[in-house]
């Protein structure tokens, strides 16, 4: 494939991408890589270990987690800081420097989804748990175009291709889209209140446009937001897994993002006192030590800003605060919105920042 390199491969994936909006850097996870990070999806609390849900039995994979595009969020009252190989893969150096290589600017590192979808086929598989298709869209507003590029990317831990289920996208559309946007005004009176997402109407003729990427495992794929994209359904009898990159030039960090970093490292924070006063954790597995924490260096922390936000001695009126804040999502997750309304006031008194969450 013409839009398939290395990560050596610097000169041509980023004239590629400078012709095209894309491309696809294969190798960048090795098979025990990609094995790890499946496990965890599958095995984590936050994650798909529900205790219902179990990778070896079909029978428990129907009420499903994830929604019906295939995303799969964080469950509330849970942590992205306990996820060991979510973070190996995104603060792996190999992503990072593409990443600064294609903005060439140094970057920080945003939290993001996992992405998974069941087999439609086969002994397994079943036709109705096919995703949505025909959800085509920007991440941006077409007709406010950013000065610089922002760039979104994402992991394939399984192999993707044409009936897999992944990453589907119109190639040149940057080239084109202040065109296209002074030619499709009346579209934006239709979307006047639309937040910076725009979805193409389901008969447009870009749809015609679109063409699906093929990957294999452990590949990153690399778009310009300026690229109409979606994912399209699995047709065959495997899963369709992969995990969402997010890098945002230091420079262009807004206030919504700085408080994302702020609350991880708050998490973090609340781990450390946790440890230095031996409270028991129930999210933490004793035996297992945090990646975030005894696995990086100074330059992979500051991806994620953690000396500026992490602070070692919180006082018993923050964490008190902030355990109200966890209790808060869980109740608001549950549908207990009066109790959660409570709680979120106790907590905001007690934890100010978490006002920002």
């Amino acid at each position: 494939m013409e839009y398939q390199f290395t990560k050596e491969q610097i000169n041509e994936y980023k004239d590629y991408f400078l012709k095209h909006g894309f491309c696809v850097i294969i190798n960048i996870l090795n098979n025990e890589r990609i094995k790890s990070t499946i496990d965890e999806i599958w095995e984590h609390p936050a994650l798909l270990n529900d205790g219902i849900i179990k990778k070896g039995l079909p029978e428990t994979w129907e009420k499903w987690l994830s929604d019906d595009k295939g995303f799969l969020d964080l469950k509330a009252g849970h942590s992205e800081i306990y996820l060991n190989n979510y973070w190996r893969n995104h603060l792996d150096e190999n992503i990072v420097n593409i990443f600064e290589t294609l903005y060439e600017d140094e970057v920080k590192c945003y939290p993001d989804r996992i992405g998974i979808m069941r087999p439609t086929k086969g002994k397994q598989g079943k036709p109705e748990w096919k995703t949505s298709e025909g959800w085509l869209h920007l991440d941006s507003n077409p007709w406010d175009i950013k000065p610089k590029i922002q760039l979104q990317g994402l992991l394939t831990l399984t192999k993707q291709d044409e009936n897999s289920g992944g990453f589907c996208c119109i190639p040149n559309f940057h080239l084109k889209i202040a065109e296209w946007a002074e030619k499709n005004k009346e579209l934006l009176n239709q979307n006047a209140n639309f937040d910076d997402i725009y979805y193409f109407q389901k008969n447009a003729k870009e749809y015609e446009d679109i063409v699906k990427l093929e990957a294999p495992a452990g590949s990153l794929i690399i778009w310009d937001e300026r690229i109409p994209h979606s994912n399209y359904p699995n047709n065959n009898e495997y899963f369709r897994i992969v995990e969402y990159m997010n890098y945002y030039r230091t420079s262009q960090i807004n206030q919504h993002h700085k408080n994302r970093l702020a609350k991880l490292c708050l998490e973090i924070s609340y781990y450390n006192y946790l440890q230095q006063n031996q409270i028991e954790n129930e999210n933490s597995n004793d035996s297992q030590q945090l990646y975030l924490l005894n696995n990086t260096d100074e330059k992979q922390k500051n991806l994620i800003d953690y000396d500026k936000y992490v602070n070692n001695n919180l006082n018993q009126k923050e964490i008190n605060g902030y355990i109200k804040y966890k209790e808060a999502t869980k109740q608001e997750s549950l549908g207990n919105v009066d109790e959660a309304i409570k709680l979120y006031r106790s907590a905001y008194k007690l934890c100010p920042i978490t006002q920002n969450f």
